[in-house]
């Protein structure tokens, strides 16, 4: 049995890519369907075949008419395809409108039904993108009438159009890798069959600590694809409950396309298939670039407009989204859009907040970037009371450092001496790889903050609101994007009593308490010096 656009071999009855391809679509690692109790289906609906849709059985995390989709009331995934001299087509795949139709299955095994001289085979099954696949084929089945696949399921009308253009397009629901498939016998000039979804991981762009990101393409749109290796899958599980909230949609949020388990050249891991942000991180931006002021607002603006949407607790139309603490918020994990506004990223440490006030249970608590952590991570001081909004309040810390970096590429903020290379936070006063024990003595005991020069103006008191020693005096980062928008709306942003000099003084540590509000409640972690490291 051979499924259009991919090329197979068979091994115990389980169908696994060639080597440098991407097998997207298996089930998850067990933590992970532990971190969340939303089915994750593959969604593949071609329209013109349809009797109706199925979308409405849940959220689609890509609005195309291939993608992912978060069922509403099950935890069944369905798929049915279209089986024809001895190829598979998708003709349906999602989210199944009830448990209770024989959903038992962790694997795709299809029972056929004949309809109209056409074999098509059906699947239900009870784990993470579980219908991306077929597992397992069923024994041919005596001709039936129409393939209808039950109550809650939809209903695939046969006209003969509709059978042909699947059979022209190829179209198949899951991820096929194009370049590497060799030329499919029989295609006219030899050509590779090329499934439009195809996942595509030709080069590098990040190796980090927990996941390497590559370049590909999805739908013949580039993407992004972070690969997480097994030791480290705790992180994907994070980034996926995140990624997987209700309402998490937002221009300065990075975009989740799609997840799954796969492997990228032989190394099998968890995936999850992103927006491409070209530009790259803010670090890499702000490196190879001086802003003018319109441009530093608006990454200035949009960082903080994202997180305050994170930070945010929303509801809608019966759909709730949770507060969320970043927790490891840094100019690496900020990506620049084309229009040069901000998208936060890489959430393996970020946590939603419960809607009450509690108290910490207890557990590990770790952090993110040392050289980004607040002070009350740093001397282990943060308040268990209310660790949701400490952790919130930890966040602000952060957000600070990163609109400091953001300052410091800006030439109308240094009229007079021209704008230096760009240097992370504390670089110029600890070098380029400071100690915890340094950091801690320079951040906590002596309340020192990056040098704010003179010509900063009301920048520089937006940072020290920001930054305070005090979390509670912290602004939250919706006042913070408030004050952005009033430094953005002045129209003589450069005008200030005090001299435009050159000199970079450090800046004094403040106990002023905001004019906003402050933050809300979840999940602690312990600095370490290392960094993290994952577990086996």
């Amino acid at each position: 049995m051979r499924l259009i656009g991919s090329r197979f071999k068979t091994n115990k009855r389980k169908y696994f890519f060639t080597q440098r391809t991407v097998n997207l679509w298996n089930s998850l690692p067990e933590d992970v369907l532990k971190a969340k109790t939303i089915r994750g289906c593959v969604f593949y609906e071609t329209p013109h075949n349809l009797q109706g849709s199925m979308r409405h059985q849940g959220r689609l995390l890509a609005g195309a008419e291939h993608g992912t989709i978060l069922c509403h009331s099950s935890h069944c995934c369905f798929g049915i395809w279209n089986q024809s001299h001895g190829r598979l087509q998708a003709v349906m795949q999602g989210c199944w409108g009830s448990d209770r139709d024989g959903c038992d299955s962790p694997a795709c095994k299809t029972s056929p039904v004949h309809t109209a001289g056409v074999i098509f085979q059906r699947c239900l099954c009870r784990s993470d993108f579980c219908n991306a696949n077929v597992s397992q084929l069923g024994a041919p089945a005596a001709p039936q009438g129409e393939v209808s696949p039950g109550n809650g399921g939809p209903r695939v009308g046969l006209a003969g159009g509709c059978r042909s253009e699947l059979r022209g397009t190829g179209r198949a629901g899951g991820w096929r890798c194009c370049p590497c498939l060799p030329p499919v016998p029989g295609q006219p000039g030899g050509r590779s069959e090329c499934h439009p979804s195809c996942l595509c991981p030709p080069q590098v762009l990040q190796d980090g600590r927990f996941s390497v990101v590559w370049q590909g393409t999805l739908h013949q749109t580039p993407v992004a694809i972070k690969a997480f290796p097994d030791a480290c899958s705790q992180h994907f599980a994070a980034e996926w409950s995140v990624h997987s909230l209700p309402l998490m949609n937002h221009d300065n949020v990075a975009r989740l396309l799609a997840a799954g388990r796969g492997g990228v050249r032989g190394e099998q891991g968890s995936l999850l298939v992103l927006q491409l942000y070209p530009a790259g991180s803010l670090r890499h931006f702000l490196s190879q670039h001086v802003s003018t002021w319109d441009t530093t607002i608006r990454l200035a603006l949009s960082l903080a407009r994202g997180l305050a949407f994170l930070h945010e607790e929303l509801w809608h139309n019966g759909l709730h989204k949770p507060s969320v603490a970043h927790r490891d918020l840094s100019s690496q994990n900020v990506l620049v859009r084309e229009d040069q506004s901000c998208a936060i990223s890489d959430f393996g440490l970020a946590t939603a907040l419960p809607a009450c006030l509690e108290q910490w249970g207890g557990g590990r608590m770790e952090a993110g970037t040392q050289r980004y952590m607040a002070p009350e991570i740093l001397d282990d001081s943060l308040d268990l009371q209310v660790w949701g909004r400490a952790l919130k309040q930890a966040d602000i810390y952060s957000l600070a450092l990163v609109l400091w970096e953001i300052l410091s590429r800006c030439s109308g903020l240094s009229p007079d001496c021209g704008v230096p290379p760009f240097q992370l936070a504390y670089e110029a006063e600890l070098g380029s790889s400071p100690t915890y024990g340094e950091l801690r003595r320079l951040a906590v005991e002596e309340r020192r903050r990056p040098a704010i020069p003179d010509s900063w103006r009301g920048t520089g008191q937006l940072l020290e609101d920001c930054w305070d020693p005090d979390p509670e005096a912290r602004l939250t980062a919706e006042c913070a994007r408030q004050r952005l928008q009033s430094l953005g709306a002045d129209p003589n942003p450069f005008v200030s009593e005090q001299p435009q000099g050159c000199s970079n003084l450090p800046s004094a540590p403040r106990g002023a308490q905001p004019s906003c509000g402050h933050t809300s409640p979840t999940q602690i972690f312990q600095p370490h010096t290392d960094g993290w490291v994952c577990s086996p």
